[in-house]
């Protein structure tokens, strides 16, 4: 069998320096040290390491390697939630496409996605931009520490008084138009897991908050039936269980992401009332688990993996277009309807 080709990643460890590092060195750019430079193309001629000729752009000569840092949420066991590794997938394929180097590191976070410490990749000399994915920058001190000098792109995460590129969703449409959904299937007695109004709530859940009252502002329904909480499992089966106790009238109730409505799914059956003939539940995000549960999910479908690519994108035309004004994509949803949702005009008792 034929000797494996060397890559850029055996150079870095031969030379002693960060993939970052040794791919700057090796394509020229200005920011390397002329010592550094010559030990990475010394251990890449040493090892036979074929480089990549790339014929000069506005954008190759300023946009190499990105860095990203995702938020890392609270628990006994740190993970990165299924939404926005979905984003990070989306993030590492463009880059693949685009023949760009990716760093990545995590964020400490809240229950409520704000940052609790630093990263160092965001002081990184070794990242020409940066992508910011479901982090929310409260504190003043930590936000004026975010770069200023390179192209950086915030996806579903939020800083007061920075100046970016931005991809968002369209969480007050979105979450509109899966309430208005509800609506147009006889429901009027509505309910609302998995928001808690708090200067802390994550802003992409106050929007979600914000369609489920607009719409049944615009169809004329008075009565909202809203047991505030957390987007944790604890938090959402025990306010699941306090509203159906306190008002059984409830019908269906939408929850403001899909980990909830696996929750309050969970909860509705252990109070011995069906899903979807006794109450109907409505999903936001489309994970994985919303075609997994029982019965499969209704939910509003976020494009996660395209926030990632247009993110890498925007970075791409900032490097280009570095003065331009900054801009605010924001990408539409769509309702994926399963089974979770009745029609109450269905039921016996109501068409009798």
């Amino acid at each position: 069998m034929g000797k494996t080709a060397p890559s850029l990643r055996d150079v870095a460890q031969a030379a002693g320096v960060s993939l970052g590092t040794a791919s700057r060195a090796l394509n020229n750019k200005s920011n390397v040290l002329p010592t550094t430079r010559a030990v990475v193309l010394k251990a890449a001629a040493d090892l036979g390491y074929k480089l990549q000729i790339r014929v000069p752009t506005a954008v190759t000569s300023k946009l190499n390697t990105i860095g990203v840092v995702i938020k890392r949420d609270p628990g006994e066991i740190p993970r990165l939630d299924e939404f926005n590794y979905t984003i990070l997938c989306g993030i590492e394929n463009e880059c693949e496409r685009l023949g760009l180097n990716m760093m990545y590191a995590s964020l400490p976070v809240n229950e409520h996605s704000h940052a609790l410490t630093w990263s160092p990749l965001l002081e990184s000399d070794d990242v020409d931009a940066l992508i910011i994915v479901g982090i929310v920058f409260s504190d003043p001190e930590v936000t004026a520490r975010i770069p200023k000098h390179i192209p950086v792109v915030l996806v579903d995460s939020y800083a007061s008084g920075i100046t970016c590129d931005n991809v968002v969703t369209q969480n007050v449409r979105g979450a509109y138009t899966g309430v208005q959904y509800l609506i147009e299937q006889g429901h009027s007695c509505i309910g609302l897991i998995g928001s808690a109004p708090t200067c802390c709530e994550h802003p992409s859940i106050s929007e979600r908050r914000q369609g489920y009252l607009k719409a049944l502002a615009d169809y004329d329904i008075t009565q909202t039936y809203i047991e505030d909480s957390l987007l944790t499992g604890k938090s959402a089966y025990e306010t699941t269980v306090r509203l159906l106790e306190r008002a059984p009238e409830v019908t269906a109730i939408f929850a403001c992401n899909d980990d909830v409505a696996a929750v309050v799914m969970r909860a509705v059956k252990d109070l011995k009332r069906q899903i979807p003939r006794d109450i109907s539940v409505l999903g936001f995000d489309d994970g994985r688990i919303a075609a997994n549960t029982e019965p499969p999910l209704t939910t509003v479908r976020v494009e996660k993996e395209l926030m990632g690519s247009l993110a890498v994108r925007q970075l791409y035309e900032r490097a280009a277009n570095y003065d331009r004004p900054p801009i605010t994509v924001q990408l539409g949803t769509r309702l994926v309807q399963r089974s979770s949702i009745y029609t109450l005009a269905n039921r016996p008792e109501l068409s009798a």
